[in-house]
């Protein structure tokens, strides 16, 4: 399916489709809206690729293009020459001596082309977290003006924690949903590499009471991970996990070479530095689309209030404690060294706990990584809360005359960037960024299909 990377601060956007030409072609002529300007043809020799260069590929590639549109060829073949001129090209050779003899260029000129919409021109987010930053910044590098409407100032909520961990959370099951935590951790990582806050150096995901051997086990073999051309989630023993974090698990675990620890206070406001993005604390337009990233705020909204979103409450709790764990460690809880201290993560309180308990449950919860040590008073604690849909998935995509990005849970760090590159592909009139099954699983209104058949049923 589809992969998205943003390149050059914004400059450059690359989806990339992988699996075959045909099913890549028809998703893209159906969930693209804006015209192709330039086609590039390269699928090797035509005798060896013959499923590439089939007539009604040429076809699909005409009708998603706009008058003028260019298309060029490596190959100078005749049929392929005919075949995009059955297709409404004007063809001819372009000499390409001394690299090859002839290559093949061309112009749409035989029939009525693709219309290009027109995106807006100014957008209203409304949020302070990451996933208002994330969209707003999306939506800047592409030249769309941004009012952040953020009531109650920026990184509020769950977005205020300085010591999270942005890893994989993946699924084993080959299900949409596991597509999602797959591609939101490989978009959203590589989106946060050019901001401040992330210091992405690897985390290790060990054996705990909601991953057991076996669960590991499938991720590994869904993901390829005793594989070490893969790349991006590596199958450890417990001596490889030393060498990588200073940390030796009793089993197996996973090695995200591509995940870390993200102060999300600092990347939100960095997200939000954009000459494009103007902070406000009130709405001052009406007339202009509304992306709303207010997490359990939104129920409040004439429309939304069937969505079925609970608030998950949790303590993160910071030690003076040097540590020779050099790499966050999710497991049973979760534990990100730093310099001088350690964070100790985190409660999920479906009511809110008092402070002691959830100190208490931190500790114990990551006592393994702690050899024994006496840390002493806490320096400090953080309380947040969440925002959790009934299905544990959030909510991305069109409700009525609102966009919506929002109900990220624990896993904001990786599904907020990703939610806000389908939201502004989706305005600017682009290809999402996700699988048509992915983008399913997020749409806003699986709420109500499901009430129809089966009556509301709450977050938790």
């Amino acid at each position: 399916g589809w992969q998205r990377r943003v390149l050059a601060a914004g400059r450059v956007t690359l989806s990339v489709f992988h699996g075959d030409v045909a099913e890549g072609l028809a998703d893209l002529q159906t969930r693209q809206q804006q015209p192709v300007d330039a086609w590039f043809l390269d699928g090797f020799a035509p005798d060896r690729n013959p499923d590439m260069w089939r007539p009604d590929l040429f076809t699909r590639i005409a009708d998603m293009s706009r008058a003028q549109s260019s298309v060029t060829t490596f190959t100078a073949v005749g049929q392929v020459r005919r075949d995009l001129q059955s297709a409404g090209f004007t063809m001819r050779r372009v000499d390409q001596r001394p690299h090859k003899r002839e290559s093949l260029a061309g112009r749409l000129m035989g029939k009525p082309a693709r219309q290009p919409i027109i995106p807006p021109k100014r957008v209203s987010v409304v949020g302070g977290g990451i996933a208002a930053a994330s969209t707003a910044r999306h939506l800047a590098e592409q030249g769309i003006g941004v009012d952040l409407i953020a009531p109650t100032g920026l990184a509020d909520g769950a977005s205020q924690i300085t010591s999270a961990v942005c890893h994989g959370r993946l699924l084993g099951d080959r299900s949409a949903a596991a597509d999602l935590r797959a591609q939101a951790f490989l978009y959203s990582t590589a989106y946060l590499r050019q901001a401040v806050g992330f210091d992405g150096h690897g985390v290790l995901q060990v054996q705990g009471p909601t991953m057991d051997a076996r669960k590991l086990g499938r991720i590994s073999t869904a993901y390829d991970a005793s594989n070490p051309a893969q790349g991006w989630v590596d199958a450890c023993t417990p001596e490889q996990a030393y060498q990588r974090s200073g940390f030796r698990p009793q089993g197996d675990s996973l090695w995200f070479a591509q995940a870390g620890a993200i102060d999300l206070a600092a990347t939100t406001r960095a997200l939000v530095d954009h000459p494009g993005i103007e902070p406000l604390t009130r709405p001052t337009a009406q007339d202009q689309p509304e992306v709303w990233c207010t997490a359990d705020a939104i129920l409040q909204v004439s429309g939304c209030e069937h969505l079925e979103i609970s608030t998950i409450h949790g303590q993160l709790d910071v030690y003076r404690h040097a540590t020779n764990i050099r790499a966050p460690i999710v497991g049973n809880g979760y534990f990100v060294p730093g310099a001088g201290e350690i964070t100790l993560g985190a409660t999920y309180e479906y009511s809110p706990w008092s402070t002691a308990r959830a100190r208490a449950h931190n500790l114990d919860a990551n006592r393994p990584y702690l050899n024994d040590a006496d840390l002493g008073p806490a320096a400090r604690s953080i309380k947040a809360a969440r925002a959790v849909s009934s299905d544990r998935t959030p909510i991305i995509g069109p409700l009525g005359d609102l966009w919506l990005n929002l109900a990220h849970g624990s896993m904001g760090a990786t599904t907020a960037p990703l939610g806000a590159a389908v939201i502004a592909s989706r305005l600017l009139g682009w290809i999402s960024p996700v699988n048509p099954a992915v983008e399913t699983v997020l749409d806003p209104d699986r709420f109500a299909r499901r009430q129809a058949r089966r009556g509301r049923r709450h977050g938790r």
